[in-house]
């Protein structure tokens, strides 16, 4: 569910050096564009979904020496939880991200663990449905968090992608966060999102319909997610929503965030 809906803003780092970027790699030879990449500090983070609209959706990790780039000003704060939008955050966050539009938006959310090939992988199930390729392997673990229709030909799927595979987490931090997630706390993750859309370009899939994802990379919180999906309890993320960096129009993002906003949390 979502518990607060922040008005669209222009916020991020206008120097054109921030800390996060999204940006088009370079061309490959005979190729129209270069893949698109998530970076930080100039370092591929991840590979993003092409820019045709008809090739599959994907991420795919990059960098085995990945970090986190949180900023620990509100460590605090966020560990003991937000019950809505924190004006201070949002902008202490959005300074590491490029010069843009983004709506934030504070989640309730359940996320569930999901490894590679594994029976919830999305990569290797509801993908298949549509897409003929062989299964995409992200090269990661992730969260699936929802899942609902869009319509009668399109589906809108949640991810959380972690910075740093939960492989790598401070076992001890998890579960202190378990303990406290246990007794009744709900902190709060901090992650910057992404829409893309895409659709085969035939219409001989077992399953045809556009696949709408809606994709959080986390920036704070990758113990507090763990915790949370070895529990099953819900906690809480606040969410920068990129309006214009995705492969989405604008209003096709606000009516994802509809999609996200009418139904009640359904992992997986």
């Amino acid at each position: 569910m979502i518990i607060e809906q922040g008005d669209i803003q222009q916020l991020g780092d206008g120097s054109g050096h921030s800390v996060l970027q999204i940006v088009e790699a370079e061309k490959s030879l005979g190729s129209w564009a270069g893949t698109r990449q998530l970076r930080i500090s100039d370092t591929p983070q991840f590979e993003l979904s092409y820019w045709c609209g008809t090739c599959r959706f994907l991420f795919e990790r990059q960098e085995s020496t990945a970090q986190p780039i949180a900023d620990n000003s509100f460590g605090q704060r966020l560990a003991d939880g937000l019950s809505s939008i924190d004006a201070d955050i949002v902008r202490t966050f959005a300074a590491l991200l490029p010069l843009s539009e983004y709506q934030p938006l504070l989640l309730k959310i359940t996320p569930g663990l999901t490894q590679p090939a594994d029976e919830h992988d999305y990569f290797a199930h509801e993908q298949l449905q549509t897409y003929w390729d062989p299964a995409h392997d992200p090269k990661t673990s992730y969260y699936r968090t929802f899942q609902a229709p869009v319509s009668t030909e399109a589906h809108l799927y949640e991810f959380a992608v972690p910075m740093v595979p939960p492989a790598w987490n401070d076992e001890q931090r998890v579960q202190s966060y378990m303990a406290a997630i246990s007794a009744g706390a709900r902190p709060t993750a901090v992650a910057v999102s992404i829409v893309d859309i895409s659709a085969p370009a035939v219409t001989e899939a077992a399953d045809y319909y556009e696949h709408w994802a809606l994709t959080h990379y986390l920036l704070d919180g990758h113990h507090k997610f763990a915790a949370a999906a070895q529990l099953g309890i819900p906690i809480t993320l606040l969410t920068l929503v990129a309006i214009k960096d995705g492969l989405a129009s604008p209003e096709q993002v606000q009516e994802a965030i509809r999609v996200r906003a009418r139904s009640a949390d359904r992992p997986r």
